[in-house]
């Protein structure tokens, strides 16, 4: 965890407010009131998992794949690796342009649109016994009767308590003896509710997919990105951050032409 003084650097309240604005289009600009508070973070949590040549990816995709060093410490006093990786393995960022051709790419996205606030939403007491439960609008709408309307600019994140599953790949995409999948996600009607009566700039999940895991028309992909907006996949700790109050930051890798990326996914409070 960085000291609070970096942060209180770096960040103001104010400042991440703004920029959550700015990404969807929300209120110019304007300097800090006098004497305006800076934002005191006491807890920074990474939502990321470690990838490894182990790290669940969407069947049919290749696996993460360590090469022979090209560098070691022992031989050359350095070490410099080399890996084999997708654009959309481990916890990762799901660019517009991953199913939309004329959609933004990794390189193309607002800096603005990746410091955002995050909101939880958790169903993992449901998801417990309905593997493939989804997301719906009733779940946002019960969240804002607890904490207030859907900041804009912010992130959804579904905390389906499925992160406990990375260590197999087997649990983690949870198939059935006829092959589909069943695992949590985002339900179109709340990806629509989020994208037409909300501003938001993201969505994330702690499963494989935005879309739960019967999907075969992959709708909420498809109904979210084309809108220049992004999704976030195969999060970590969704239950170690509140369900409200936190900011997000996203640091997907700038790589020309990408539709996404392994991402180290922070939030602080």
């Amino acid at each position: 965890m960085c000291p609070p003084s970096f942060f209180e650097l770096l960040h103001s309240s104010t400042f991440l407010e703004q920029a959550a604005d700015r990404a969807v289009g929300g209120p110019p600009s304007v300097p800090p009131a006098t004497g305006s508070t800076p934002m005191t973070v006491h807890h920074a949590v990474d939502l990321t998992h470690a990838l490894s040549p182990t790290s669940p990816v969407f069947p049919g995709l290749p696996a993460f794949v360590v090469e022979k060093p090209l560098f070691t410490h022992e031989a050359n006093n350095v070490s410099i690796n080399r890996y084999t990786v997708t654009d959309h393995c481990g916890t990762h960022f799901d660019a517009p342009y991953h199913v939309y051709a004329g959609g933004l790419k990794t390189d193309e996205v607002d800096p603005a649109a990746l410091v955002v606030p995050a909101v939880v939403i958790n169903i993992s007491a449901r998801a417990a016994n309905e593997h493939a439960t989804r997301v719906t609008p009733d779940d946002l709408l019960a969240w804002e009767r607890q904490h207030g309307r859907i900041p804009h600019g912010a992130a959804v994140l579904m905390n389906a308590g499925w992160a406990t599953r990375i260590d197999s790949a087997a649990a983690y995409i949870n198939a059935d003896d006829s092959g589909t999948f069943h695992f949590p996600g985002f339900s179109v009607e709340a990806a629509e509710f989020l994208l037409h009566e909300r501003a938001i700039n993201g969505i994330g999940v702690d499963t494989l997919s935005l879309d739960h895991g019967p999907a075969t028309d992959f709708a909420v992909h498809m109904a979210f990105l084309p809108t220049n907006r992004w999704g976030l996949e195969c999060l970590a700790n969704l239950d170690k951050i509140p369900p409200s109050g936190a900011y997000l930051f996203v640091g997907v890798p700038k790589i020309k032409g990408s539709s996404g990326g392994p991402t180290r996914v922070m939030a602080v409070w």
